[in-house]
């Protein structure tokens, strides 16, 4: 198997930090050598290190974009994250600030996230509205009905 030296791992996180902005700590060691071996492998280079000197190596743009590109997670459609919604789902009814909600969304590529958020959200306001509808509805009921009047 490929050894992943300190020097390695170095070189290629600090050269997909300054060239890109993608961040990796020690445990995504494994992560990289996976996402890259076959790559390098299909090239004809046996080490991980000659394929990140290649890649550095500005002459090989394209071939640093197919890298980048195995790095990082090109995935995204609704729901992606059920957790994240769930959360916010459950969230949304127990808050009792009137101060706008903000909610902060990162990397979305084609804007699914923002919009499965914004559905999540106008959601929870249409509950809300018929909740209330059916609040208004009550007490006139009650005061035409009954003659009680809620305050």
């Amino acid at each position: 198997m490929d050894q992943f030296t300190e020097i390695t791992f170095k070189k290629i996180s600090t050269l997909m930090y300054e060239s890109v902005g993608l961040s990796y700590n020690e445990s995504k060691k494994s992560l990289i050598l996976s996402r890259l071996k076959l790559r390098y492998e299909k090239l004809g280079i046996r080490r991980l290190e000659d394929y990140v000197d290649l890649i550095s190596d500005e002459a090989n743009a394209a071939e640093f974009q197919m890298a980048v590109d195995l790095l990082t997670t090109n995935e995204t459609y609704f729901f992606r994250e059920p957790k994240h919604y769930e959360f916010l789902e459950k969230e949304l009814p127990a808050r009792k600030s009137k101060q706008p909600l903000a909610i902060w969304s990162a990397a979305a590529s084609f804007g699914d996230e923002t919009e499965k958020l914004k559905k999540t959200a106008r959601d929870f306001e249409n509950k809300l509205k018929e909740v209330l509808a059916d609040r208004e509805r009550l007490e006139k009921e009650l005061e035409i009905n009954v003659g009680l009047k809620v305050d």
